[in-house]
């Protein structure tokens, strides 16, 4: 496959020294990189600017700006399989750029701030029905309504949520949402799951599957608040990882990644 992976945060300056960004390290970018051309794949990667090292063997495309962002993602978009949206793209950006140095002034000032392109929103727009579309959510807390909101209007194919205790964490959790079942390790799960470091299934109350992996699954429904009872696009599709590496995160990504790009060429 032909991967595609954003990556780190951006700055939206406000003159050539001072700018707007967010605490993003760009480590959960790198280990989705990594993890796509150990696994084979042919890999852009497009960071913005971070103090963690590429990862060797890919493309690398750095940038500063969402500007910058969206105009590579495009760009690079239109010839890749799976776009993997895990860059921390600011929200709103100065409505101007001033040149050179601002001098402080004696007197408070005010910013004006507009929003930044959604980067997302442009690629749902020229998205070919083979291509895989995986983007981020990040939260104060779990907060799924917004992730399968997310999932729906932006079109993507799997959602990943976590929470801003991931940011620069070596360990953290998240839950990986998507419009079909879930694969980890060969093992075609549904239901609500969470998987551990060593890949044991565990179901929510933390009981560990026998050695056959037979567990009982607790669906996971939601009302789709404008079309009654209709499952929302995520019957069966929601798994939880608890308190472990970037990379394994990233190896289960992938894996359903290639899976679901897969599905999509034998039906089209």
């Amino acid at each position: 496959m032909r991967i595609l992976v954003t990556s780190g945060p951006t700055r939206e300056h406000i003159d050539d020294v001072r700018y707007i960004s967010n605490a993003s390290s760009g480590r959960m970018g790198c280990c989705l990189a990594e993890a796509a051309r150990r696994r084979g794949h042919k890999v852009t990667f497009i960071s913005g600017p971070v103090d963690v090292k590429p990862p060797r063997g890919v493309k690398n495309v750095n940038v500063i700006s969402a500007r910058d962002m969206l105009k590579q993602t495009l760009k690079h978009f239109k010839n890749c399989d799976c776009l993997i949206m895990a860059a921390a793209v600011s929200d709103y950006m100065p409505a101007l750029k001033i040149k050179g140095k601002m001098k402080k002034g004696k007197t408070a000032m005010a910013l004006r701030l507009v929003k930044t392109p959604d980067i997302l929103a442009e690629v749902a727009r020229t998205k070919k029905k083979y291509q895989v579309v995986i983007g981020f959510a990040l939260e104060a807390d779990f907060n799924m309504d917004y992730a399968v909101d997310k999932l729906n209007k932006k079109k993507l194919d799997m959602v990943v949520l976590n929470t801003v205790k991931a940011i620069g964490a070596d360990k953290s959790s998240a839950w990986i949402i998507t419009g079909d079942r879930l694969k980890v390790k060969g093992d075609r799960l549904n239901g609500r799951r969470a998987v551990d470091e060593g890949g044991k299934m565990k179901n929510e109350e933390g009981r560990t599957a026998g050695e056959e992996g037979k567990m009982k699954n607790e669906k996971w429904k939601m009302k789709d608040e404008t079309k009654g009872d209709r499952m929302s696009g995520c019957k069966d599709s929601a798994m939880k990882l608890n308190n472990v590496s970037k990379r394994r995160i990233a190896d289960v990504i992938l894996a359903n990644a290639e899976r679901i790009f897969y599905n999509k060429m034998n039906v089209y």
